[in-house]
């Protein structure tokens, strides 16, 4: 009897306007809602899912909950427009993850279907890995966050071929940023500008292991190494070779961020401490390419990149610098030599 009351009394909780859920799973018909700040919690209240606050409205996704700064690591549809308040995550009867709006049309959040099969999901549950997944009758996880990566990757994590990390636009925005790192079939794990991935003398990093062949994949274990693993698991290369589980230290994640440089974070056991950087891909700000946009160039200023306009070039929006520069065509003068129009910017050098 008691047993029945603590269940009854879960899940009115979980359901109640108001209040602030912590369930650990979901069942269909069971639901999340930004009005209830309702969310799902890792067994060890390490990792929440749910809906957090995104621009003016809301979106999906995992973020480290038991820490001062609520670091997002994974979001659904991440290039889709913000949601209402009035929405709800659904688990569905017939065993799809859903978001489901007052009016319109349901939006999928996790599809459970392969090669065009339906299977079904008869729960959901974050994992203390941070790995949201669906579950089947059996137990068996039918969809899983971790095959999904968005900008990072966690503990028992694995980047496998093709597999890609793209950078967000900015921290408060989890949008599909201006770089990514990818696993390419060759064994090597490459950073590029998204819009010159494999190009020639695009790739501002690697890891030079592109004669591993194909099967390579990029993991991170729970002491902070950050590592290449053939299709045999034999370790082909250490990337921070220096690693070192110090003691305190208990979550990682490397994320690429925001400026295109790839990281490696640790954070200790007192919640009330910040990120701490124990590894980067470049020391050098400046040096992802494409990180001033067209027309401008990147300069380092008091240990941090700022990008600058040329002669006779504006920002084009000067709150927003890393955009690129245009042309002052307030200074355009004319030459008539040989009978030909000359821009001033031509005639002095500058193209």
């Amino acid at each position: 009897m008691a047993f029945l009351v603590l269940v009854l009394l879960l899940n009115f909780v979980f359901n109640a306007t108001n209040a602030q859920s912590t369930s650990t799973i979901i069942k269909p018909g069971s639901f999340l809602s930004p009005i209830n700040n309702s969310y799902l919690l890792s067994p060890s209240g390490q990792f929440a899912f749910g809906f957090y606050r995104y621009k003016n409205g809301y979106s999906v996704g995992i973020w480290f909950e038991n820490i001062r700064q609520k670091t997002i690591v994974w979001t659904a549809n991440r290039d889709a427009s913000p949601f209402p308040s009035d929405v709800t995550l659904v688990l569905t009867t017939e065993g799809t993850l859903i978001v489901r709006p007052k009016q319109g049309q349901d939006v999928l959040i996790a599809d459970t279907s392969s090669d065009n099969v339906p299977r079904l999901a008869t729960s959901a549950s974050l994992l203390d890995s941070g790995n949201f997944v669906l579950l089947n009758s059996s137990g068996g996880i039918v969809w899983k966050s971790f095959d999904f990566p968005t900008d990072t990757i966690l503990p028992g994590q694995r980047l496998a071929v093709t597999g890609k990390l793209v950078s967000s636009v900015a921290e408060s925005d989890h949008g599909s940023g201006k770089f990514l790192i990818l696993m390419q079939s060759d064994g090597n794990l490459v950073q590029y500008p998204v819009g010159a991935v494999l190009e020639r003398g695009a790739a501002y990093w690697a890891t030079n292991t592109f004669n591993a062949g194909y099967g390579v994949s990029l993991n991170l274990d729970g002491n902070g190494h950050l590592y290449l693993l053939n299709d045999t698991g034999f370790n082909i290369k250490s990337i921070n070779t220096n690693y070192v589980n110090a003691s305190g230290k208990s979550v990682y994640r490397a994320t690429i961020d925001t400026d295109g440089i790839f990281r490696l974070y640790s954070h200790s056991s007192n919640r009330f401490n910040d990120w701490y950087t124990e590894w980067s891909s470049s020391n050098y700000r400046c040096d992802p390419l494409g990180f001033c946009g067209e027309n401008s160039y990147c300069v380092m200023m008091d240990g941090k990149p700022v990008c600058q306009c040329p002669p006779h070039f504006n920002f084009i929006n000067e709150k927003r610098k890393e955009l690129g520069c245009q042309k002052n065509y307030s200074l355009v003068a004319c030459d008539t030599r040989n009978g030909r129009t000359f821009d001033f910017l031509e005639v002095n050098g500058v193209s």
